[in-house]
């Protein structure tokens, strides 16, 4: 008979943190658990939006860049603490979808482009991966990028 590893006391689903769901996936594969690992690993999309792997490596690296600039700018390390508050509360395509329609263009968005940013944008990321978002906000995405293109 199979020894089954101990689990946490609460279900993936009861956890909203990627970052902790992603570490029990972790563990749960280490001790041999994939049925635990899976679980934890299926909320991990539902929380990030079922987004592909593709738009997920884009997006990390967007807010990398982001990070980075943040740190350099405050001279400390910097986190886009909103940002990833917004990404954990509504996903990361929603959190995206969110930030572009606003009416106003984000301080984050002006300066990051100010400083040569414009590819690493969310804006950018939306027209790439255009497929995986609606159609009106492919289209902001692209006026908002052509607006800061010209400057």
């Amino acid at each position: 008979m199979p020894i089954v590893p101990k689990r946490p006391p609460k279900p993936p689903s009861d956890y909203s943190n990627v970052k902790e769901l992603e570490q029990i996936s972790a563990n749960a594969r280490r001790l041999g658990d994939l049925e635990y690992a899976q679980l934890a690993e299926k909320r991990i999309a539902e929380l990030l939006g079922n987004v592909s792997p593709a738009l997920k490596k884009d997006f990390d690296r967007v807010m990398e860049v982001y990070e980075s600039f943040l740190s350099e700018k405050n001279e400390r390390a910097t986190r886009a603490t909103r940002t990833w508050q917004k990404v954990n509360r509504d996903g990361i395509r929603q959190a995206m979808i969110s930030l572009v329609n606003r009416k106003d263009d984000a301080v984050g968005f002006v300066e990051l482009v100010a400083h040569g940013g414009l590819n690493d944008t969310f804006e950018a990321i939306i027209v790439k991966h255009a497929a995986e978002f609606p159609t009106d906000v492919v289209e902001a995405a692209r006026a908002r990028i052509a607006r800061y293109g010209r400057r």
